[in-house]
């Protein structure tokens, strides 16, 4: 009878001797790198990462803490970020002021007779998440709007969408089902991204000129503000490339458990690692052409700030919405050929215009706080 070969004979134990060497020449420079790595952050508020202004920049989990939330239910991104050593400091006011609220909307007069909600839903008034969210397919919202409520927020969430008549299929009957605060939007244009309100939303012609749409945008959080309160939390998002992994406002309490209200608003800058301000394309010029080359000059090291997510508290909100409008107004970018918002955005933090008497606004390094902005990690924008 033929012996079968020994699987632990000469061919064999060569076999696994490769094996074994690849695993070193793979591990070895793993480690090294590894260790080369910044630590994990301590969830100690004294040990974490400071920033503008020499503001903590916390983990959720470290803010869960200090909120005595049940940090369980929350999902972060843990590890450190290294802080550039050359962030401007933004100036902070020391806050002296009661909360105020200077008249909405900056211009034209009060909305009296404008376009209400679709399907009859009305706005709760409680805590608001709001996007432009038009010319988009059934899941678009189903990730959006489902993933926001699986995690058992239920209060609004405020949509502009496309009129009835021009909804892709499935969307109307989506909206009903979830209880959106749909808002027909349609504009009037001279071409494309160059559009005014129709004067049916707000009841009167739209005040401003042709313009983009990330700058129309910001006439509809203005107008959707008047249904929220002082003790509101809102939050202001892209639409087509956000899902949630938690309800935003949990850190917060209930909006009847608040008891006095507060000056907060967080922004969140996108990966450090991946771009500044200076060496990406879009940003540099947005800023360079919008402010000039001074105040790129001094921007330039700074991390990226995306406009496309702002979280605060409605004194906070109010106050950013009435600024970037009013400085849209005055700058007007878009006729310089910037279709952007972002960069009035980062500009106006970076002076400080979003620092006031009621408070000061911080900046969450990319994966820390509320939202974490990770589309810049493709190392394309």
């Amino acid at each position: 009878m033929n012996k079968q070969p020994n699987p632990a004979s000469k061919g064999g134990t060569s076999a696994w001797k490769y094996v074994a060497l690849c695993l070193v020449a793979i591990m070895i420079p793993w480690a090294l790198y590894i260790n080369s790595r910044p630590a994990f952050q301590s969830s100690d508020p004294s040990s974490q990462a400071q920033g503008p202004g020499g503001k903590p920049i916390l983990s959720l989990e470290a803010i869960n803490r200090l909120h005595g939330a049940d940090s369980s239910t929350a999902t972060t991104t843990t590890t450190s970020v290294s802080k550039p050593s050359t962030v401007a400091p933004v100036l902070a006011v020391v806050p002296s002021k009661k909360l105020e609220f200077p008249q909405l909307p900056v211009q034209g007069p009060i909305p009296t007779n404008g376009v209400a909600p679709l399907f009859g839903v009305k706005h709760k008034g409680t805590d608001a998440i709001m996007a432009l969210a038009c010319n988009y397919p059934k899941v678009y919202y189903q990730r959006f709007v489902g993933s926001l409520r699986k995690f058992g927020y239920d209060e609004d969430i405020v949509l502009a969408v496309s009129p009835i008549e021009k909804m892709k299929p499935g969307v109307e009957n989506y909206l009903k089902e979830t209880n959106v605060v749909a808002y027909g939007f349609d504009v009037d244009c001279q071409g494309p991204d160059n559009c005014k309100l129709k004067d049916d939303f707000l009841g009167y012609p739209d005040p401003r000129p042709y313009r983009t749409f990330a700058n129309i945008r910001y006439a509809l959080y203005e107008y959707w503000l008047r249904h929220y309160s002082e003790n509101s939390y809102v939050l202001i998002l892209d639409f087509r490339d956000t899902f949630f992994q938690a309800n935003p406002f949990q850190l917060y309490g209930s909006y009847s458990s608040r008891k006095e209200p507060k000056y907060e608003l967080h922004m969140y800058a996108e990966n450090y690692e991946v771009k500044n301000i200076g060496i990406c394309v879009f940003n540099s010029m947005w800023i360079k052409v919008c402010f000039g080359k001074d105040a790129l000059q001094k921007l330039k090291q700074n991390p990226v700030i995306c406009s496309g997510s702002t979280l605060g508290s409605y004194p906070a909100v109010h106050h950013y919405v009435r600024t970037m409008l009013q400085s849209m107004d005055s700058v007007k970018c878009w006729l310089k050929g910037i279709e952007s918002d972002q960069g009035y955005q980062n500009y106006l933090f970076y002076n400080g215009h979003f620092n006031t008497a009621m408070g000061n606004a911080t900046l969450f390094q990319q994966g820390y706080g509320v939202v974490n902005t990770i589309g810049a990690m493709n190392g394309f924008r």
